[in-house]
C-alpha cells in the first residue's frame, strides 16, 4: 500500500482517539505518517495541515521532525483500520522514532537524578524553541516522550501545538492528568507547558501519575492539592525536587517565567555557571497577569449563578480590561463544570452565522430589529433544550447585537428558556435603550494593580519600568501593557520622561503607531490588512486579501505578530488580538498613508 505515491505502509505505530500513524518506507528510509480522524476529535481538517505548515520550519534535536503533508488524494484503505480513510484527509510524514518509553529504570539515586535531569533538559530545550516561534504545545506529557537511542529524550508529538496568542478561553486542551489547573478552562498561555513538564518529570521520577482518581475528582485534585514525590522523595536531589514544586505550582506566576528560565535552573543544579549567566540573558516577556478585578469577578460570578438575572453590560472606558474580565470569569465557569460544581452549560462566543442564516432565510430581512428578534426566537428555543451563555462584544457598535440584547432583555420572564447574556461595550445600559438590564461599569486599575499588572510581564525590565509605566497609564489597562511592551521589548522611546515633565503621554494609537514602524514590511502588511477587514478571516482569505502565496514566509511573518501580541490565531482563522486594536489599527495605517 503507498500513499502519496511515495509512502509505502510498512505496519501500524499507534493509535489515539483522533489520529492513527503508520510505519512507512520512503525511498529506502524509514518516516511515521500521520492520518487524522476528524470524528469525536475536535479538530477541524484544517488543523493537522496547520500543525504541518508550522512544524515543518522546527528544527531541534528533541524535537520529532516533519518533512512533508498534504491531504489524501483518493480513499485509503488499510488493513488494521475498520474504516477507509476518504479522499481529502490530512497526513503529514515525521521522523520515526524508535525508541524506548521515558523511564529512569533500575539504577542508584545519581544515576536517576543523572537521567531525569538529561530528559528535563531535553524537553525544556524543545519547549524554548516551540515558544521561542509562538506555539504552545499543550499535551506534554510521558506518553509523547521516547528516548532515541543516544539516550536524548524527543518530545514526538506535536499535534495539539497552537499559537500562543489566543482569544478569550475556549475548550480545554490536553490530556486531563498533566493540564495545568488554568488550562482546565481553556486558559494559559506558555507556562501551561512548563506545569506539563514538571507534571511530566515528576511521573518519570514516581512511576505514576501526579494526582489518582478521574473526572471531576482528577479535577478537583488538580485545582486543590499538592502532587506527592512518592518514592522519589527517598533519592531525588532536593534541588530538583524543588525545580518540580515550583513548575507544578497552582498560580503560573509563580512558577518559573520561561523554558529557558528552567534550563538556567537545571544548568544550575548541575554546576554549569557559564550557562547559568548565559541563559539567564535571555528571558522572555510574559502575558500579563488577570489583576485587580476581583470584587467585579467575583461579581459576575454571582450574576452568572443568580436564575433571575439575564443580562449584564460589562461597559467602562476603551482598554479599561473589559474584554479580560469576562474571558476570566468564563475560564473559571469552566474549571467548574469540569470539577463537577457548576450546571452544565453551552458558551457561544458571538453571533453564528449559521443561525443568522436560517433564522431569516438568505438574504436577511430589511430591518435589523426583525433579525434580531428572530435571532432572539431561537436562542430562546435552543436554551429550552439546555442553558446557554451568550457573548457579545462592543455591542455599542453593533445595531444587530444591541438590539438583540434588548429583546433578549424584554422577553425575560417565568416561562423563558435559560439563556444569559454577558454584553461588552463602551455605551452604558440606559444609551442602549434596555432598562432590564444589569450593568457593571469598570473603573480605571489603581496605581498599585498597574503596577502589579506590569510586574507579571517578567523580567526585571518590566519591574523596573512598573512605576513609569504606573504613571502614564493612568489605569488603563491595555495602555499600561502596550507602554510596558514598548519600553521592555526596544523601541525605547515610548513617551520618555513623559507624565515626570508634563509632556504628553502616548495613547494606544501612538504606541502602536511606533510598533508599526517597528516591523518588517511583510509583518505590517498583515497587520494592515487585517485591521483593514475589520474581522476574522481565514488563512486563505489573508493570503487573498494581501496577495501573496500562503507559504513558510506569510506564515513566519504570523509567527512574529502572535509572539508580539499583536494578532491571534486559532486553527486556521487569525485576527488581531482584540477589536479595540482594529480601530486604533486602521487610524495608525491610515495616517501612514497620508
Amino acid at each position: 500500500m503507498v500513499v502519496a505515491g511515495r509512502y509505502r505502509v510498512v505496519d501500524l505505530v499507534g493509535r489515539g482517539s483522533s489520529s492513527v500513524v503508520y510505519a512507512v518506507d520512503d525511498a529506502g528510509v524509514a518516516r511515521a505518517l500521520k492520518l487524522l480522524r476528524a470524528e469525536g476529535s475536535g479538530w477541524s481538517a484544517g488543523d493537522l495541515v496547520g500543525e504541518f505548515t508550522r512544524l515543518a520550519r522546527l528544527s531541534h534535536p528533541n524535537l520529532v521532525g516533519v518533512h512533508d503533508g498534504g491531504r489524501l488524494a483518493a480513499d485509503l484503505v488499510l488493513p488494521d483500520e475498520p474504516q477507509p480513510f476518504v479522499a481529502g484527509t490530512p497526513y503529514i510524514v515525521l521522523d520515526l522514532v524508535r525508541g524506548q518509553p521515558a523511564a529512569l529504570g533500575e539504577a542508584d539515586a545519581d544515576a536517576r537524578n543523572a537521567r531525569l535531569l538529561r530528559i528535563a533538559r531535553g524537553l525544556a530545550s524543545a519547549l524554548e524553541l516551540l515558544h521561542a516561534r509562538g506555539l504552545v504545545h499543550h499535551d506534554i506529557k510521558p506518553d509523547n516522550v521516547l528516548l532515541a537511542a543516544d539516550g536524548e529524550a524527543v518530545l514526538i508529538d506535536l499535534g495539539l501545538a497552537t499559537p500562543l496568542a489566543r482569544s478569550a478561553p475556549g475548550g480545554a486542551r490536553g490530556t486531563l492528568a498533566y493540564m495545568a489547573p488554568e488550562a482546565l478552562g481553556g486558559g494559559g498561555d506558555h507556562r501551561v507547558d512548563l506545569y506539563g513538564l514538571g507534571a511530566t518529570l515528576l511521573s518519570i521520577a514516581r512511576g505514576g501519575v501526579p494526582f489518582e482518581g478521574s473526572g471531576a475528582r482528577l479535577v478537583r485534585a488538580i485545582l486543590e492539592e499538592d502532587p506527592s514525590l512518592g518514592e522519589a522523595e527517598a533519592w531525588i536531589d532536593p534541588q530538583l525536587a524543588a525545580l518540580l514544586a515550583r513548575l507544578l505550582r497552582k498560580d503560573p506566576s509563580r512558577r518559573p517565567s520561561s523554558a529557558r528560565a528552567v534550563l538556567a535552573e537545571l544548568a544550575r543544579i548541575e554546576g554549569d555557571h557559564d550557562a547559568v549567566v548565559e541563559l539567564s540573558r535571555g528571558e522572555v516577556l510574559l502575558a500579563p497577569a488577570f489583576v485587580g478585578r476581583e470584587d467585579e469577578l467575583a461579581q459576575l460570578e454571582r450574576w452568572l449563578a443568580d436564575a433571575q438575572q439575564r443580562v449584564v453590560l460589562v461597559s467602562g472606558a476603551p482598554g479599561v480590561g473589559k474584554s479580560r474580565l469576562v474571558a476570566e470569569a468564563l475560564r473559571r465557569l469552566r474549571q467548574e463544570q469540569m470539577a463537577g460544581r457548576s450546571a452544565a452549560r453551552s458558551v457561544i462566543d458571538g453571533l453564528p452565522a449559521r443561525w443568522i442564516e436560517q433564522s431569516v432565510g438568505e438574504g436577511g430581512p430589511e430591518a435589523v430589529d426583525a433579525m434580531a428578534l428572530a435571532l432572539a426566537d431561537r436562542l430562546e428555543q435552543q436554551a429550552r433544550e439546555r442553558p446557554l451563555l451568550l457573548v457579545l462584544d462592543s455591542v455599542d457598535e453593533d445595531p444587530l447585537a444591541a438590539r438583540l440584547v434588548r429583546a433578549l432583555a424584554a422577553q425575560h420572564d417565568g416561562a423563558s428558556g435559560d439563556v444569559k447574556v454577558v454584553a461588552e461595550g463602551r455605551a452604558s445600559a440606559q444609551q442602549l435603550g434596555a432598562l432590564l438590564i444589569d450593568e457593571l461599569e469598570l473603573a480605571p486599575l489603581g496605581d498599585g494593580e498597574v503596577a502589579a499588572l506590569v510586574r507579571s510581564m517578567g523580567r526585571e525590565r518590566a519591574s523596573a519600568a512598573a512605576e513609569r509605566v504606573t504613571r502614564q497609564a493612568r489605569g488603563n489597562a491595555r495602555l499600561a501593557v502596550e507602554l510596558a511592551r514598548q519600553l521592555i521589548d526596544g523601541a525605547g522611546s515610548a513617551g520618555e520622561g513623559a507624565g515626570a515633565r508634563g509632556e504628553t503621554v502616548p495613547g494606544l494609537s501612538t504606541l502602536l503607531g511606533w510598533r508599526r514602524e517597528m516591523l518588517e514590511d511583510g509583518a505590517r502588511q498583515l497587520v494592515d490588512a487585517l485591521a483593514a477587514w475589520g474581522r476574522a478571516i481565514d488563512s486563505a482569505g489573508l493570503s487573498r486579501l494581501v496577495q501573496r502565496e500562503l507559504d513558510d514566509g506569510l506564515w513566519a511573518d504570523l509567527e512574529r505578530l502572535v509572539g508580539q501580541g499583536l494578532v491571534r490565531v486559532e486553527g486556521d482563522t487569525v485576527d488581531l488580538v482584540s477589536q479595540a486594536h482594529h480601530a486604533a489599527w486602521r487610524e495608525v495605517a491610515q495616517g501612514a498613508l497620508l
